[in-house]
């Protein structure tokens, strides 16, 4: 793709961005409004007036049997060989690891902190954004009944967001693009411009992976390898979400107010960016029929224009002398 009327380009792509913020801009704002009162809203439903306790896991009283049994060989053998001690030591921490700790619940008591907020953003965020990696799920029969309804609207307020976002930034591109070859490196005209295009696109989402498994590295996912943290952060730009690969909510749940809030608005950002950095490359591929329909049409009109032939007045006079009584000789006759 070449431009040659940059000027004009410019501007093009300029208006662009600014109307695909502004809309960006009000999605987003319904979007986020709808998360928190969702988030709220689905608090009270599963934490207070619809709570359904945990379960301890089915083989759990077979575990517990065993620890007791442990627990009283513990007090009434001694034992001397350090092979068998060690494995005592082994089996007691497997004990301690197995308890089952369920929190105790009173509607009385019900109230919202930033953990439990926390907890219900997370998973408004992975719905609404197709994710769902199904570490946190509501378990009551109207929490899942308001989940279906909060989806049906808050996935297309998400999609459009992504959308209209991904837009902002392939314009933006596009202009930067443009600007610099014409200011830097005075180019009357651009010239592959759709490969440069591509090629900054790629490396923005190259870049944006790396970075993003590199801040989980040094927060909520320090126990996973690199590579790991790559692949979790690829699935979920692609809104896959197997759930094999999860964040550690406990780590966010011993933080502060304000650490939390800091590190959660990183996170949202890279989260955001990276999904709209999807929806930007689905914007890029579209175009590409977009354009082929254009050039298409044009290659229609100038083949239309070439085949119309301008001639002149003079050229258009004909003389035609018709001999009547040929015809009439020529004529059938009628009876």
């Amino acid at each position: 793709m070449i431009i040659e009327d940059i000027e004009e380009s410019k501007i093009i792509f300029w208006k662009e961005i600014l109307n695909n913020l502004k809309r960006f801009i009000a999605f987003s704002i319904a979007a986020l409004a709808i998360s928190l009162v969702s988030s709220i809203i689905l608090f009270f439903v599963e934490e207070c007036y619809f709570h359904v306790p945990e379960q301890c896991p089915a083989d759990y009283q077979q575990s517990f049997e065993l620890c007791q049994n442990v627990g009283t060989m513990n007090q009434t053998t001694f034992v001397n060989d350090t092979e068998a001690f060690e494995l005592y030591i082994n089996v007691t921490k497997f004990c301690h690891n197995r308890e089952c700790k369920i929190d105790k619940y009173s509607q009385k008591s019900c109230t919202i902190d930033h953990k439990k907020f926390f907890k219900w953003m997370t998973f408004m965020l992975t719905t609404t954004f197709t994710i769902g990696y199904g570490n946190i799920v509501p378990k009551s029969t109207p929490g899942r009944g308001l989940t279906i309804l909060i989806a049906i609207i808050g996935i297309p307020m998400a999609s459009a967001t992504v959308l209209f976002f991904g837009k902002a930034i392939n314009n933006t591109i596009k202009y930067l693009i443009v600007c610099f070859e014409n200011t830097c490196l005075k180019h009357e005209k651009i010239v592959w411009f759709k490969r440069k295009f591509a090629l900054i696109h790629f490396l923005l989402t190259f870049t944006t992976v790396g970075t993003q498994a590199l801040f989980y590295k040094f927060t909520a996912m320090s126990h996973y390898s690199y590579f790991d943290l790559i692949y979790f952060t690829c699935i979920s730009m692609l809104t896959i979400g197997f759930g094999d690969i999860t964040p550690n909510l406990q780590y966010y749940y011993q933080l502060d107010i304000l650490m939390l809030v800091l590190i959660t608005t990183v996170e949202l950002v890279f989260f955001f960016w990276s999904f709209s950095l999807i929806g930007s490359f689905i914007d890029f591929l579209t175009s590409f029929e977009s354009d082929f329909a254009s050039q298409q049409n044009h290659h229609h009109q100038k083949k239309r224009e070439n085949n119309v032939v301008d001639v002149p007045d003079e050229n258009l006079k004909c003389h035609v002398e018709i001999n009547r009584n040929t015809l009439d000789d020529k004529a059938p006759n009628i009876v």
